[in-house]
């Protein structure tokens, strides 16, 4: 159990949010009552708003360089 905790976690530290998802998700069907999985997802749901909320202010900026070239 502890093993595959270990294995979201460095998911995470690499960043790979999907896979960590994933994971996690194997974990909590096999393991419902581990408390520290909780915290896990939160963190994990915490990480994908935040990549959400990058993806859209990059798209934003491109628009504005888009219209500054065209200014």
């Amino acid at each position: 159990q502890e093993m595959e905790f270990n294995v979201i976690v460095a998911c995470e530290g690499m960043e790979d949010w999907e896979q960590a998802k994933e994971k996690l998700e194997e974990y909590i069907a096999k393991y419902p009552e581990d408390e520290e999985a909780e915290k896990e997802a939160e963190f994990l749901a915490a990480q994908f708003a935040k990549n959400k909320n990058l993806i859209q202010l990059s798209k934003i900026l491109q628009v504005l360089n888009l219209v500054k070239v065209y200014r």
